[in-house]
């Protein structure tokens, strides 16, 4: 918290004023959500929530999100967070079993470099396959 004071003189009339506010140095909050099982190499829902902790809407955003063997880095561009929250939902499709992690960077023209993370269990595709059957 930054507690920010001003004072000044009206030089026409000699009057002093005095204003003082605080400012919150809150960092925002990035909510990572799966909405499904992700397996191998099928697609799976995620919905990122993100926080605003300012009193003013943030503009120009970028979310760029990436994990080995989950996702190639991504951009999502959000034009402007007005409310208090925002979220988007994208898709991955997991070419990797095993444990992962999703990275999440939040970028705007008044916060820089807000990060998350979601570790998640890849499941292992089901393999089908015929045999022959010899008699």
């Amino acid at each position: 918290m930054i507690k920010l004071t001003a004072v000044g003189t009206d030089r026409s009339t000699n009057e002093c004023n005095f204003a003082t506010t605080v400012i919150s140095l809150q960092i925002p909050s990035i909510d990572i959500k799966l909405l499904g099982e992700p397996v191998q190499y099928q697609k799976v829902k995620v919905e990122i929530c993100i926080e605003n902790p300012l009193l003013v809407p943030l503009k120009q955003g970028v979310l760029t999100v990436g994990g080995p063997g989950l996702i190639d880095v991504t951009q999502i561009r959000i034009d402007e967070i007005k409310g208090r929250h925002i979220s988007a939902v994208f898709e991955i499709t997991p070419w990797k079993s095993g444990t992962k992690e999703l990275l999440v960077d939040f970028d705007c023209d008044q916060i820089k470099d807000v990060k998350g993370s979601k570790t998640m269990l890849v499941r292992r595709a089901m393999v089908c396959t015929t045999l022959p059957l010899i008699f």
